[in-house]
C-alpha cells in the first residue's frame, strides 16, 4: 500500500510541476503588439533641465 501511495503522490506532483510550468510559459508570453525583446536602453540624458528653453521666458497672462 506505501508503493501506491508514493506513485499516486509522484504523479501528482508530476502534474502540478507540469501545471506551474505551462501557467509561468503563458505569463510570459508577449501581449498582443508587443515585441518579444527587452526594450532597447536609452542613453543617459544627464541629470533633468528646466523644461523651458534658454532665453525663453514662461508668458504669464
Amino acid at each position: 500500500m506505501a508503493a501506491v501511495n508514493r506513485t499516486y503522490r509522484s504523479e501528482r506532483d508530476r502534474k502540478d510541476m507540469r501545471y506551474d510550468f505551462q501557467r509561468k510559459r503563458q505569463m510570459e508570453q508577449p501581449v498582443k503588439g508587443q515585441s518579444s525583446q527587452p526594450p532597447a536602453k536609452r542613453p543617459f540624458q544627464g541629470p533633468l533641465k528646466d523644461p523651458t528653453p534658454q532665453g525663453q521666458q514662461q508668458q504669464t497672462p
